[in-house]
């Protein structure tokens, strides 16, 4: 179990070969204020056995034309996800998963049309984390009750 609550540069995902890609092959949902776009990696790890979620967050311009607000969305979704990202780790952070070495790419593209306070990304992020869970789960058809 990872209790670390930081945000390393491992867990941003960075590079434009990989985001195109992410954007290209992955799959969508919304959960308010975010719309999330997320692959599961094929390729596998054998420095790391762990699965690694790695996260970009996005702001238009379209609906916050200021700078200083869009930065603040993203500060806060930062933080939210900081504070969250434990049920993923929690459930599939143990070796022997079928998610062991891969990595998980996910978008968090902000939708909403006015700045949303921190308890409202937060529930947001919340959502997405557990949708994310959710269909990670569905799309390998493992049982419930032993993929925790």
């Amino acid at each position: 179990m990872n209790k670390c609550f930081g945000f390393p540069k491992r867990e941003k995902l960075c590079g434009v070969t990989r985001v195109s890609h992410l954007f290209r092959e992955g799959e969508s949902f919304f959960a308010f204020p975010f719309k999330v776009v997320y692959l599961v990696s094929d390729s596998i790890s054998q420095r790391n056995n762990n699965p690694e979620l790695k996260v970009l967050f996005s702001v238009g311009k379209r609906y916050n034309k200021r700078a200083v607000a869009r930065n603040l969305i993203k500060r806060r979704s930062r933080e939210a996800f900081r504070l969250n990202k434990h049920c993923f780790y929690e459930k599939f952070g143990a070796s022997g998963t079928f998610l062991t070495g891969r990595e998980v790419w996910m978008a968090l593209i902000y939708i909403s049309k006015k700045e949303e306070d921190f308890l409202t990304i937060q529930h947001g992020i919340e959502k997405t984390l557990h949708i994310l869970i959710e269909s990670i789960e569905k799309r390998v058809d493992i049982p419930a009750g032993l993929a925790d």
